[in-house]
């Protein structure tokens, strides 16, 4: 049976797409050509165009697609506020998820991060997600722990911002931060997860709450 003609139109747009957020990713916006994009994809330059238009609305394209992923991430994030957990846990668990996920999504978390360096703010579709985040996740932990939600915003953003940075990095280079040989990347990631979910603990008050007690 013949594919369909648009699959394999889709397929080409999403091969586009892909060698776009590496490149971008690796190298921004400013060094990276659409000759560059359709050389890594294996199509012509009018095939990028054909696409996505210009540089400026494949770039916007790239950043578009990132978030529409995160964005199934806000859903693992809604399913673990509805449990019936202790606060701490719910606070692990959910650190363990975007680290683990900006993980597996580390080149469009690169270009995500390179992106809101360079301009000094974030894509409008991420800044979205990302205050919805911090609305929901802080309205429903200052509940759960009795206190107000704006005491949380900002802790809240510290987080988000370091498991982004963390998960940005190479493995060697977790690695060597965390100072161990190369041979043992893995063991750095699950180190730096750890890490990640005391500093979240600490920054919730959850361990100075345990000491007074």
């Amino acid at each position: 049976m013949a594919r369909p003609a648009n699959a394999d139109a889709e397929a080409t747009r999403a091969r586009i797409l892909e060698s776009a957020v590496t490149l971008f990713a690796e190298h921004g916006l400013g060094s990276t050509s659409v000759r560059d994009v359709a050389g890594a994809a294996e199509v012509s330059l009018a095939m990028v165009g054909h696409y996505f238009g210009s540089k400026d609305e494949l770039y916007d394209a790239c950043l578009g697609a990132i978030y529409a992923e995160l964005s199934t991430m806000n859903e693992q994030f809604a399913r673990e506020l509805a449990t019936q957990v202790p606060p701490e846990e719910l606070i692990a668990r959910a650190v363990a998820i975007a680290f683990r996920f900006a993980r597996k999504h580390r080149t469009a978390v690169r270009l995500m991060v390179r992106a809101a360096v360079s301009t000094g703010e974030l894509h409008p579709r991420g800044r979205q997600l990302l205050m919805n985040a911090l609305e929901v996740v802080s309205t429903t932990l200052g509940a759960r722990l009795d206190r107000p939600a704006s005491e949380l915003r900002l802790a809240l953003q510290s987080v988000v911002f370091l498991v982004a940075r963390y998960a940005a990095q190479d493995e060697g280079e977790l690695a060597a931060v965390v100072g161990l040989p190369a041979r043992e990347r893995r063991h750095a990631v699950e180190a730096v997860e750890k890490h990640l979910v005391r500093l979240a603990s600490d920054a919730f008050g959850f361990h100075e709450e345990n000491e007074g007690r």
